[in-house]
């Protein structure tokens, strides 16, 4: 290490990368041997090549908090805000006391010149779970940083011995309601029980804050001045917050989180909502947007609900990839069953009134047909067209699995249009009649998901879009009804209009009126002729 810090003091920047290179042979890869690295590509003034560094650097050891601090001197050119918070995340694993004036100096002279984001309001709801509810806590204590948050909990009449609990710890705002108001109201009343400049993190009791989680979780929110809101990823989610990967034991999931919660190079997806058992929201956004609709207490749908009027309110929602938060799941409803499906088919009829709309269908993310997409095509350039995109989330979900590719949409409502249009480039009309705009060609893939089954002439509709791949280029078509098609007729309508197909899959169990039945096929443009129907 001697010999590197000697090279790059002397400027000789190619000699301390080529003995940084075989030290990593010999030794393998080490958090400091990355900070040696990150301060020879700052030296060079290659920023990719210094994140990279960084990254692998934290991979190695998530609390290094030399490695934050130049986190810190990375993202201080581009977002200042960003910059402080991994200054603050520096110091928060500082043991040193001299360095950790050094960072708070550097921390006070950046306040001078922009707004540093505030402290985060995390709103916890307690109802009979004391054991969870004691964990939850002791992991914020123990991975969040002091001066970051302030801590409320709303005790919704537990019986448990809960609220006697809460009432003998020390540095938690409580309110103790004598009837279990549910979740909407008890998480109002948590945000009016904030401090104003606070912002608001909705927390579920039956979680463990991972290391790094909440630092992401802001970091994301304060990436963009547009976003709104971001939220975790976690063992147990709806809304494709959840990982694939499981373990046996939290342990487990703890050593994924140190893995996972670090800096990745494509960490967020944009979502139509979130799922509120860890949402963190700008406070603007919340002055901006309001209360959490309580109509839909004791729970359920309210998450749907406030992602829908952030995004009209002109914000974004976006998943935090690398901010994973362990989730129980199931603490709550889920101990009742029969009551839980009950009042889901409750307030989904409220919220379809209250927008006129049934979002969930158009908030869809095809992940059935993402995966039959060419993972090697990943890092490359890619064009793709996804007929009738709903609001537009499959473009955002490719968007984040290739984060070079071009998406294109269509869609028929103008109100729909509205919102899709932050994904791709989108216009409106009906694909059955409509003329596609001359530059919309040699596409890589065109996505058709229930479109033929909708179609007077699929035939005709086949050979149309089949000008707009390039060669070679593939349509990802799905149908699902079965009384109007099989495999077999719609392979023979795709061979006839200039398909090969390269691959069938199917969804659902036939014969089973309680399962979706669907066909997804995978086709490539052929070159022979098609015959007309």
């Amino acid at each position: 290490m001697e010999i590197i810090l000697n090279l790059i003091q002397e400027g000789s920047y190619q000699g301390a990368l080529e003995q940084i290179a075989r030290e990593k042979e010999e030794n393998g890869e080490s958090d400091i041997l990355s900070i040696l690295e990150a301060a020879v590509w700052q030296a060079l003034d290659n920023r990719e090549e210094m994140w990279n560094a960084l990254s692998q650097g934290l991979g190695c050891n998530p609390e290094n908090y030399e490695l934050y601090y130049m986190l810190g001197d990375y993202y201080e050119p581009v977002n200042r805000q960003q910059a402080w918070l991994c200054y603050e995340n520096a110091k928060f694993y500082c043991k040193d006391e001299e360095d950790c004036k050094m960072i708070q100096c550097r921390m006070e002279e950046l306040e001078e010149q922009i707004t540093p984001p505030p402290k985060v309001a995390i709103i916890i709801l307690s109802y009979n779970s004391l054991d969870m509810t004691r964990n939850c806590i002791a992991s914020i204590k123990e991975n969040c940083i002091e001066e970051s948050y302030e801590l409320i909990v709303i005790d919704n009449a537990s019986e448990d011995g809960s609220a006697q609990w809460l009432k003998e710890q020390q540095g938690i705002k409580l309110i103790c309601n004598q009837e279990n108001k549910g979740f909407p109201k008890g998480c109002n009343q948590g945000i009016q029980l904030a401090e104003s400049e606070s912002d608001i993190f909705l927390l579920n009791n039956d979680t463990l804050m991972m290391p790094n989680a909440l630092f992401w979780l802001r970091m994301g929110l304060y990436e963009k001045a547009q976003v709104g809101a971001c939220g975790s990823v976690s063992n147990s989610a709806a809304n494709y917050q959840k990982i694939q990967e499981t373990f046996d034991t939290v342990g487990g999931y703890i050593e994924y989180a140190l893995q996972n919660n670090i800096p990745q190079k494509y960490p967020y997806e944009e979502r139509m909502y979130l799922i509120g058992f860890a949402m963190l929201i700008k406070r603007e956004a919340v002055n901006r947007v309001g209360l959490l609709d309580e109509q839909f207490s004791p729970g359920n749908f309210e998450d749907t609900d406030y992602g829908i009027r952030l995004i009209h309110a002109g914000y974004r929602n976006r998943v935090c990839k690398n901010s994973f938060i362990f989730h129980w799941g199931g603490q709550s409803f889920g101990k009742k069953l029969e009551r839980y499906k009950s009042i889901i088919q409750k307030n989904k009829k409220i919220f379809e009134k209250k927008w006129q709309r049934k979002f969930r269908e158009y908030s869809t993310i095809r992940t059935d047909i993402i995966s039959k997409m060419d993972l090697e095509r990943r890092l490359g350039f890619i064009r793709v067209l996804d007929l009738e995109c709903g609001f537009g989330m499959t473009m955002a979900k490719i968007s984040s699995e290739y984060p070079n590719a071009e998406c294109y949409g269509v869609v028929n409502e103008e109100d729909t249009f509205k919102i899709a249009a932050r994904y791709g480039t989108v216009i409106q009309g009906n694909v059955a009649s409509m003329t596609f705009p001359k530059q919309w060609e040699d596409f890589d893939y065109i996505i058709a998901a229930e479109v033929l089954e909708k179609l007077e002439d699929p035939g005709k509709f086949l050979r149309n879009i089949r000008e707009l791949l390039k060669e070679q280029g593939c349509l990802l078509v799905s149908v699902s009804d079965m009384e109007q098609w099989s495999e077999k007729s719609l392979r023979q309508l795709m061979e006839d209009t200039g398909y090969q197909i390269e691959g069938v899959w199917y969804y659902g169990i036939p014969g089973e009126t309680s399962e979706i039945f669907q066909i997804l096929m995978r086709a490539q443009k052929s070159n022979r002729s098609t015959k007309k129907q």
